[in-house]
Formats: C-alpha cells, structure tokens, sequence
C-alpha cells in the first residue's frame, strides 16, 4: 500500500469516527418544541424534565363569559410563577388572596368589573395582616383595576404590602375596610389613582385610607380617598415617600417621619409629631399642626377653614413661606422658626408666640394682629399689618425683640355698633394702639409706620429700656407715643405728624412720676400735633409742684412743733431735778 493510499485510509478512518460523536451529542441534545423544551437522552424523550420558558397568562372566570382557566384568583396564583400575568374577568370573589410571587394580576375586559371580598367576622382577630383580603408577600406585583369590599371591620385591610418591594396598586376601588392599602416594611413601591372609602355606607367605622409602617421611598398620587377618620398615615421611620395630588376628605398624618414630600394635595389637615425636614408644598383647604417637629419646609399652601390653621407646639427651625393662612397661627415653645412672605387674614388673632424666642418673621402680609407672649429676641421686619380691630402688634412680657421696617397702620378700627357697646368692659379703647408694649424691655423699634390707628399709634405700659428709633407715627386719633409708667426708653429721629398729641406721658401711681423723666426724647421731628407734650417732659406739673410744697411745709411745721414741745418738756424736766437737788 503506498503511502497516498494510507493517508486516505486514515482520514477515511478519522471522519467516521467523528460524525458517530457528533451522533451521539446529538441524541442528548435539547429539542424546542411550542415555546417548550425537552431534553433528549440516548434518543428518548424525558417528560419529567419539560418546563415552560415563556411567561404565561392565566385567565381567572366564576362568572358567565369567557372559557377561563381557573374560577378562584388563588388557584391561579397556586399554579403560577414569577412573571406571569394574571386577567380576572367581571364578578364577585369571595376569597382571601395571598400573592407570594411576582405576578401581573388585573382585570380582564368587559362593563364588570371583577369585585373581591372577604367576610372575616366569623374568625375575627385584631389583626389587619390576618384579615386583610390581598396580601402581598412578594415583590415586583402589580394589582390593578378591582373592587375590593371589606367587612365593615376596623381590623380589615384591602391590600397589605409585607416586605414588598417595587409593587403598583393602581385603579383599584376599595371599600368599607379598616385600612384600605396598608405598607408594612415595604419600600419603592407605587400607589396610583385608586378611589379609597374606608368608611362603610352605615358609617360604622371611621377607617384609614392609607397606612405606612416603616416603609420608605414610596410614590403616593393621584388617588381620592373619602369617608375616614384618616386619610394617609405616615408612621414609625417611614421616610422618603412621595405623596402628590391626592384628593382626601380628612387628615394626613405624619409620625417619627423623616425626608417625606407632601405636595398638591387637597385634604383637611395635616399633622407632624416628632417628624423631621419634611417638605410639605402647594397644599389646599387644611390646618397645620406640628409637635416636637423640627426643620420642615412648608411652602405655597393654603391653610384656611379650621379653628386653627397653623400650630407648632415644641417645633424649631420650620421654614413657612409663602402660605395663605385664613385663621390663626400660633407658636408655643417654638424657636428659630422663619415665617416669610404669608399672607395672614381674616382671624381675630392672626399671628400669636408664646414662649417662642429667635423666630424671624418677615415681609409677611398680616391683616391680623400680631401678638408676642414671653417671648425674646424675635425679628419682626417689613410685615404689613393693618385692619386689626385691636391691636397691629402686641408685645407683653416680651424683650429683646427688633421690629424694624414694618407698617402698622389703620388699626383699632371697630363697626359702629362696637364702638359703644360690651367690647369696651374688656378692652380699655385708650390703650388700644398699632404698636402696644406691656412689661416689655430692651427692644428696638426702627423704621417702623404706625399710623392713621384709631387710637394711639405706638403705646407703653411698665416698659423700660426701649429704643424708638427713625419710625413715622402720623395722624393717629390720640397720641403718638403714649408712655405709661415707664422710663430709660430713648425716643431719636421720629417723625410725630399730625396726631392728637405727639408724645403723651402718664403715671397712675404719683412717686413714679419722676421716673418719666428718665426717658430720653432727642432731635425727633413734631409737627401739625394738638400738642407736642400732653405733660411738660422737662419739670413736674404745677399743681404736683405746689402739693408738694405743702407737705413739705406741714411735715416742717409739725416737726419744728413736736421739737419745740420736746425742748420744753426737757426744760421743764431738768428744772424740777435741779430744785429737788438744792433741797
């Protein structure tokens, strides 16, 4: 055999050999047939290794319609995986439903909508986990376009979120539940345009619309919820959520929250305890309350139609700007808060601190009067407050306090038919002022406008140590500056026009009288006032001088006489001495 034909031989020899391999691989290779695998050994097909690759739709139907797979939605969610998407056609379910896995589940086409319900009355527990009627255990679920009826328990929950993560409850209407939605440790996941009543058609309870426990970084929006005792609840270190456009009847509440967006909702109060550098902005129609809550930022909403629009009790470093208040807003225990740029009104007392030092409060609107209770070391500056039926602003027992470029005008204004009438036995009208001062020290009031008040334009009671510095105090129905009982304040550079009396001293107890002249009143400029001074600044009254003289000149006279009568009485003593001694 020559050496070409052994080379063919061999080569002969080499390519049958592999083609038997490649046979044999093939034997076992896995076969795809109808989106299905199967796996293939030594030419036989093993059925016990086929599985789906593909997600599936599984279709849900108790009722008349379309031929479905499974007539209860938890048998479907039994014979799933994750991915596969679940369509529930129109009926009712009465059925508790546990999602353990990642699932599409919605409702199917059609003028029903599919209605899921679940009575737990029969084996009550306090529980909303236990009776909730969708329960969520896993994450990357979507449950969308259902009724879900509770019992009318307060215990009952629509949809628990537990642990659930990057979920979406959207379009769903729930009813007569305790909670509607309620997130337990549940993060990022996304509630969108359901309609939320908690309350059952026979109000027997009053429930929560929705419900968060230490869950965070949800998106709250567009969802209307109605009938409860409250709306959103935000509670124990649920932080970062988002809550936008919601339509509530009630309350959202925030609770030991932090990082939290409330923004465009309509709703009727919102309350922070202990929550913190929360942004809470363009809201309508609610009241504002704030416990122990520090360094949130409300901006641009509208609290009005309660009895009290805005209270911060133990609650520091707020920033509230730009908000329309239509009732009160009151600061206790309050401090280094910043209220700039609001619109206060309609209230009998609109802005009121109690016990609340360094607050700023600036450029506001305040058609309202501003009232200053224990409190110190305050900046009020270029706030215009007018229209008050008492005072524009109110200081009492308050130090250290600037206000600085503010317009207090126009106050003190009462309908005629109070003028004469009980609202005097409670407010003496000749103290009525636009800048009023009682047992206030050392505060400075600098280019400040009080004028065209009904009564007096700045006045003080038993306050010391002011400075009025370069204000206009112009045509005020009495006088000025009234000062009563008071001395050291310094009175420079004022402008006193036009009004009944420029300055007005008074003292109700006469050995204070002196102390009036204690007070410094230099370079201020008086002009068109009925009288500079009701009382000379700079000496006594006369008819004070002359009592004077006269008791002087009694305790002189009856002094000299008792002296003289003693004189006498030793006299006549020492001579009797004398006479017995010569005897």
């Amino acid at each position: 055999m020559g050496k070409g034909r052994l080379i063919l031989f061999i080569l002969l020899i080499f390519i049958f050999s592999a083609g038997q391999i490649a046979a044999s691989d093939q034997l076992n290779a896995t076969i795809s047939v109808n989106n299905s695998t199967a796996l293939v050994t030594n030419g036989s097909l093993d059925n016990a290794s086929i599985h789906k690759s593909a997600n599936s739709v599984i279709y849900v139907n108790n009722s008349t319609g379309p031929v479905a797979d499974y007539t209860s939605i938890q048998d479907a969610i039994n014979n799933s995986k994750d991915g596969d998407s679940i369509i529930v056609y129109g009926g009712v379910y009465e059925e508790q439903v546990v999602v353990d896995r990642e699932l599409k589940i919605l409702a199917g086409p059609g003028e029903t909508v599919p209605a899921v319900q679940c009575d737990f009355r029969e084996n009550y527990t306090y529980d909303e986990l236990a009776n909730s009627i969708f329960l969520v255990r896993s994450n990357n679920v979507t449950i969308s376009g259902f009724s879900i009826i509770g019992d009318g328990y307060h215990f009952t929950t629509g949809i628990y979120l537990l642990g659930a993560e990057n979920c979406s409850v959207v379009n769903n209407n729930l009813m007569s539940c305790g909670y509607g939605i309620y997130l337990d440790d549940s993060n990022n996941n996304s509630l969108e345009k359901n309609s939320i009543i908690p309350t059952s058609e026979d109000f027997s309870i009053l429930g929560t619309g929705i419900h968060f426990r230490q869950s965070s970084g949800n998106y709250v929006t567009d969802n209307k919820i109605s009938r409860c005792r409250e709306g959103i609840e935000i509670t124990k270190d649920s932080n970062r959520n988002k809550v936008l456009n919601c339509e509530i009847s009630s309350s959202i509440v925030l609770e030991y929250s932090f990082n939290n967006i409330i923004e465009n909702n309509t709703l009727t109060a919102l309350r922070l305890s202990n929550s913190h550098e929360n942004y809470i902005f363009n809201n309508s129609n609610c009241e504002l309350t704030l416990f122990d809550s520090d360094s949130n930022e409300l901006i641009g909403n509208n609290f009005s139609s309660c009895s009290t629009s805005v209270y911060l009790c133990r609650s520091d470093k707020n920033i509230l700007r730009d908000n329309s208040v239509n009732f009160h807003l009151t600061l206790f225990d309050s401090d280094s808060n910043e209220l700039i740029g609001n619109n206060f009104s309609f209230c009998s007392m609109s802005v009121y601190l109690c016990r609340s030092d360094k607050n700023i409060l600036r450029d506001n609107s305040v058609n309202c009067q501003l009232t200053l209770f224990d409190s110190d070391s305050n900046e009020l500056i270029g706030n215009n407050i007018s229209f008050r039926s008492t005072y524009g602003v109110y200081l009492s027992r308050s130090d250290k306090n600037i206000l600085r470029d503010n317009s207090v005008n126009h106050n003190n204004v009462f309908p005629d038919q109070y003028i004469h009438g009980d609202y005097f036995y409670e407010h003496d009208p000749l103290e009525l002022s636009g800048i009023y001062l009682f047992k206030s020290h050392h505060n400075i009031l600098e280019n400040n406008s009080a004028s065209y008040n009904l009564f007096n334009g700045i006045r003080l009671d038993d306050s010391d140590y002011n400075l009025f510095a370069n204000n206009t105090i112009e045509s005020n129905n009495e006088a000025g500056l009234l000062l009563h009982n008071c001395s050291q304040n310094e009175v420079y550079h004022n402008e006193i026009k036009g009004n009944k009396y420029g300055i007005k001293t008074e003292s109700t107890l006469s050995f204070k009288e002196w102390k009036l002249l204690e007070n410094i009143i230099e370079e201020n400029i008086f002009e068109n006032n009925g009288r500079k001074f009701d009382k000379s600044y700079f000496e006594l009254p006369r008819f004070q001088i002359n009592a004077m003289v006269i008791l002087i000149t009694v305790y002189l006279f009856f002094g000299i006489l008792i002296i003289l009568v003693l004189i006498l009485i030793g006299i006549l003593i020492y001579d009797k001495v004398k006479k017995r001694k010569s005897e």
